[in-house]
């Protein structure tokens, strides 16, 4: 499932995207403009991707790949997991590149927007 939005689109992560994904892992800075995953290679990158994806085709969870609006350059990702509350049918989260923060409020309007309509889910935990 792809969806395209004002400035974006996101589309099922795959190994394929390991590379520009990577770059992106590690432009998603902390509060004081640190790499949140200082260790991270682009190795562990690449079987994180390979574990969502799989996760995604036993449908147990899924998770995006936020691209720039011609597909070329991840800006971040969006996770779809089960909560372990009962009261929420799914947990929702995302992060953006560093350089995509000051669109944060479009974009979660445009998600929740596509989720409410497409998605089959009554109870959604943003975290």
């Amino acid at each position: 499932m792809v969806f395209e939005g004002s400035f974006f689109l996101i589309r099922p992560i795959t190994i394929d995207d390991n590379e520009n994904d990577y770059f992106a892992v590690m432009d998603n800075l902390d509060g004081n403009g640190n790499p949140k995953y200082p260790n991270h290679t682009l190795k562990q990158n690449l079987i994180d991707l390979g574990y969502h994806q799989k996760e995604m085709q036993k449908k147990a969870s899924f998770t995006y790949s936020i691209r720039d609006s011609d597909d070329r350059t991840c800006i971040g990702c969006l996770y779809i997991y089960p909560c372990d509350n009962s009261d929420y049918d799914v947990e929702i989260s995302f992060w953006l590149r560093s350089s995509y923060v000051n669109t944060l409020n479009r974009f979660t309007q445009e998600i929740q927007t596509w989720i409410a309509s497409v998605w089959p889910f009554k109870n959604v935990k943003y975290a």
